[in-house]
Parts: structure tokens; sequence; C-alpha cells
């Protein structure tokens, strides 16, 4: 059950006028800025973009989001003011209403690596410094309202194209090269390091029913694993319909996500150590893209689909030359734009 949020009125709500075409719905902008000037500035910088809805409070975020989570498709919040913070307002809006692939922009005058670690950690999908650039801020608004808004063109209402790792992913060989494309380009327009990590459990000539619980039940406990390890808003876990599983994560930079990468490599290792299954290996390949030392114009002109493609070949190989090194066989490439 979700908390009640108290103390709020739908009079702190400001809507922009309405610029609707006739027929044609417009995505809804939740503008959260507890200063009026700020407000009504940022305001204006984005109504052309959709309907503006500008709250001055979390709370009133709140409210206003669960009123309008159907048309819902950017969130854009300060993170210090009075009450709740723009970090607890990200995390209500993931976890509470349960809506992980909305776009939440973060900005905040106090930037600091460890307030932007706290924004991403929890399921913010941009970071922004004041004094924020309108030119910026209109780009990735666009950039990621019209991915959001071609990825739920594609889905059925209230689904998920691919499942988060809370649990099984879909079985489509075709899922994760969607998937990818869409968060390799969300990397290129902010700037950030994106991995994808290709798990291949090797049976090698072990006969199933030697296996405890079965190739099913192995199967079924690593996933239960990597779901446990990779658990947050802008992770994903895809099968392309083998028994080679992926992992696409992003962080702020390559070190983040290498570190990522290994830490799965050591659970791994424990877990065939657990398992005790003599001849069973898993491959685990890695390829990480820095997007990160791209300049605004240069991700414009990215072909992300052959950027997409060729992380996900990249990744793939890696995978198969990690067979012959150990009961975990790591390999791992950077690939920087």
């Amino acid at each position: 059950m979700k908390p009640p949020v108290t103390g709020v009125t739908s009079a702190a709500i400001e809507v922009t006028r309405d610029r609707d075409v006739p027929n044609q719905k417009q995505p809804v902008i939740l503008l959260v800025e507890d200063e009026w000037g700020s407000r009504r500035f940022l305001n204006d910088a984005l109504a052309d973009l959709g309907k503006v809805i500008c709250v001055a409070s979390a709370e009133e975020a709140m409210v206003a989001a669960e009123s309008v989570i159907d048309d819902l498709s950017l969130v854009i919040t300060d993170v210090v003011m009075r009450g709740k913070s723009g970090i607890d307002l990200t995390i209500y809006i993931r976890h509470e209403l349960g809506h992980d692939e909305i776009p939440i922009f973060i900005y905040t005058a106090h930037a600091s690596t460890e307030l932007e670690e706290m924004a991403f950690a929890s399921g913010a999908s941009d970071f922004l410094e004041k004094p924020i650039s309108i030119m910026r801020l209109r780009m990735r608004a666009r950039a990621h309202l019209n991915l959001f808004l071609a990825e739920r063109s594609r889905r059925p209402s209230g689904s998920l194209s691919v499942e988060t790792t809370t649990g099984q992913p879909d079985k489509d060989e075709h899922l994760v090269t969607k998937r990818l494309n869409i968060e390799v380009e969300r990397a290129c327009i902010g700037g950030y390091a994106l991995g994808l990590f290709s798990v291949y459990p090797d049976f090698g000539a072990i006969p199933a029913d030697e296996l405890e619980g079965g190739k099913d039940g192995f199967i079924g406990d690593l996933l239960k694993l990597i779901s446990q390890m990779f658990s947050k808003p802008y992770q994903f876990m895809c099968n392309d319909g083998s028994d080679r599983y992926f992992v696409i994560t992003m962080g702020a930079s390559i070190d983040e996500v290498s570190k990522q990468l290994w830490s799965l490599s050591s659970e791994l290792e424990y877990f065939v150590g657990q398992h005790a299954l003599y001849g069973v290996s898993i491959q685990l390949g890695g390829s990480i893209l820095d997007a990160s030392a791209l300049f605004d114009e240069e991700r414009s002109a990215i072909d992300v689909r052959t950027v997409a493609l060729n992380q996900l070949d990249r990744s793939i190989a890696l995978s198969e030359q990690a067979d012959s090194m150990g009961a975990v066989g790591v390999a791992q490439a950077i690939i920087t734009l």
C-alpha cells in the first residue's frame, strides 16, 4: 500500500495553457521547482514540448504524478526543496508508483559526485547542474520524450517491452537489440557509460539429471543471483532465446560499470563453487560503451543502431572468448565513441 501524501491541495498545481493539436494527446511534463521565478522560466522553456504541470514541492509532485500517471512522460525536479527532496520523489515514482520507464531529470545547484551517485541510484535518468543551459535541457528533454513515447507506443498499455530484473527475462531474440538500441541512445544523450554483460552458463557434457535441481533449477538460481545484483530501475535483464542472458546497466563512468562487471564475476565464481559441479563454467563477457567524452552536437550525430548492434556482437564474442579462463571466464572491452 502506498503511504498517504498529506498536506497538499490541488490549488498548488499550475498547468500551462493547452496547446493541444485537435485529436492528439500531448505528453505531460511534471516540473518540480520551489522557486517561483525559476519555475516560470523553465515552464516557458518547455511549454511547446507538452503539457507542463508545475508544482513547488515533492509532496505536491507525488499527488500530481499519481493523478496523471497514465500520461506522465517526463519529470524534471530540483533536489533541495522544503520538505521531501527530488530524490525522495524519484524513489516514490520508481518504487511506490512502480514506473521505472518514465524519464526523470534531477538538477541541483549543489552538484557533487556523491549527490550524482545518489540521484542515479534512486532511479534518475539524467543529472543536470544549475545554472541550466536551456538549449541543453530542451535537447535532452526532447530526446528522452521521443524515446519514451516511441517505446510506449510499441507496447500494450501498462506493460514493459522487456522485463526488469525483478522477474524472469523474456525470451525473444529481438528484445535484446531493441532494448539495447534505446539504452545506447540514452547513454549518448546523457553522456554516460553503458554496460552490456553477456552471461552464458556452459554445462559441457554433463547430463541434465546430474545437476542438482536439474538444468532449469541451476538457471533459476543463476537468474535469482543476477536479479539481486541488478535491481535498479535503469538496469535490465534479457534473453535472446538461448541459454545466454544479457544485463544492460548504466553508470556515470566506465570505472563504475567495470566494477559492476567484476563484482558480478566474483559472485558467479562463488555461485559455481557452491553448486560444486565439475565441468560447469560460466562465460562472462562485458562490453562497456563510453559516451561521456562526447560533445552535445556529437551525440546527436551518432548512428545509434549501428553502435548497439556492434556492442551486442562484441559482448557475445567476448563471452565466447572467455571459456578457457576457469570456472568463470571474464573478458572485457571498452568502446569509446
